[in-house]
């Protein structure tokens, strides 16, 4: 589903279980290696772990802030039916 889904020239969809790890992406790869943003907390900025952490707690909002050098919008609900 997420692999599917693009905005604009370069946005697209990651959807979060509700533990915080990884279950559509883009790249496939991180669904497959089960990439926990809460887990693996040095390999994200804070502020991307503070999101995500939004996210697992059912929140809707958005976000705007840089992670590696990267300018990040992020806009996110749950999904109440699927328990995300």
């Amino acid at each position: 589903i997420a692999s599917s889904i693009a905005y604009g020239k370069s946005g697209y969809a990651i959807i979060f279980d509700k533990n915080g790890q990884i279950i559509g992406h883009k790249e496939f790869s991180k669904v497959l290696n089960s990439l926990n943003v809460l887990d693996q907390s040095k390999s994200f900025s804070p502020t991307f772990r503070d999101t995500v952490f939004k996210m697992t707690q059912g929140l809707v909002g958005k976000e705007k802030f840089f992670d590696n050098d990267q300018e990040w919008s992020v806009a996110y609900a749950p999904i109440p039916i699927a328990g995300w």
